[in-house]
């Protein structure tokens, strides 16, 4: 319960702090922001909890009849709490494996920023070498991608682990090459990883 409180109260200062005085007259977009902004602050499991407790939030108001934007879908942003990988590797393991990573090289930082994402945003590896340049969206604080295997589009927030991680990688170990996507082969020619288990090795 206080868990609720503290989440509910964060998100209804932050709407007090725009100026409103009521729920009516809110935009899904400031809704929107509020999420990017926190999901920037916070680990995942935390921005798990977060979402789902302002879903029943909002939930809560229609069924009660208080005049507020329907946001129950945009809560429904996929975060995975317990993330695929863990199927396979334990947090400790995980964090073994970030720690033996050489972050000072150019391969380091590719692999490092290639598992973040993958272990904060359950990302599927085919997904992941095919993530553009222009998927990410810095203000926002988010990834935009179809789905290679879905067809799908996904929205998926970057949480601040993540997103330092691609920009080391972007910013100071990515080579300059005239291909879209983030991740790279780390022999010249430096082009796009053609196959998904290249990850997974």
């Amino acid at each position: 319960c206080d868990d609720v409180r503290w989440v509910v109260r964060k998100y209804l200062y932050y709407i007090e702090q725009l100026g409103h005085i009521t729920m009516e007259n809110i935009t899904i977009e400031e809704v929107r922001t509020f999420i990017l902004d926190t999901a920037m602050d916070v680990k995942a499991s935390s921005l798990h909890n977060i979402l789902l407790y302002l879903k029943y939030f909002h939930i809560f108001l229609k069924e009660t009849g208080v005049p507020a934007p329907d946001c129950i879908d945009l809560f429904s942003y996929k975060v995975y709490r317990d993330m695929p990988v863990q199927s396979y590797v334990t947090d400790e393991e995980l964090e073994k494996i970030f720690t033996v990573i050489d972050r000072s090289t150019f391969i380091g930082k590719r692999d490092y920023a290639m598992i973040q994402l993958s272990a904060t945003t359950g990302m599927r590896a085919v997904d992941i070498i095919h993530l553009k340049l222009t998927d990410i969206d810095w203000r926002k604080g988010e990834v935009r991608l179809i789905q290679k295997k879905t067809g799908r589009e996904a929205f998926m927030p970057l949480v601040k682990v993540s997103a330092d991680a691609l920009e080391d990688y972007i910013l100071n170990g990515r080579p300059d090459t005239e291909y879209k996507e983030v991740f790279l082969r780390v022999r010249p020619p430096y082009s796009a990883i053609q196959d998904a288990a290249s990850i997974g090795d």
